[in-house]
């Protein structure tokens, strides 16, 4: 089927059609020589220290919650076993393995 059969059959004269594709054309032209000229580095930077720094932040919430943890676990055992270091600790003053002046 041509072009101007299917313009007949909606319509449109043929010399509008043209022109549109033109048009079109020629936006598309333009549009692409905009895309060459514009940085290419700079919004992948951009998208690559966003990552970078979601990356991070995920990493300080991991080692946040490894620390909270830990430090649960080392208060229940100093609970238990009754040497946490807010009730002192039986060894010598002087340190271990020293006999003192």
């Amino acid at each position: 089927m041509t072009i101007s059969a299917v313009c007949r059959r909606n319509g449109l004269a043929p010399s509008v059609f043209y022109r549109w594709r033109a048009v079109a054309q020629n936006g598309s032209t333009s549009a692409l020589k905009q895309d060459a000229k514009r940085q290419p580095g700079k919004s992948d930077q951009d998208a690559r220290r966003e990552a970078e720094l979601a990356r991070l932040r995920a990493v300080i919430a991991e080692i946040t919650a490894e620390n909270l943890e830990l430090k649960k676990r080392s208060e229940a055992g100093s609970l238990i076993t009754g040497f946490g270091a807010e009730q002192g600790s039986s060894a010598p003053a002087g340190g271990v393995g020293t006999d003192g002046p």
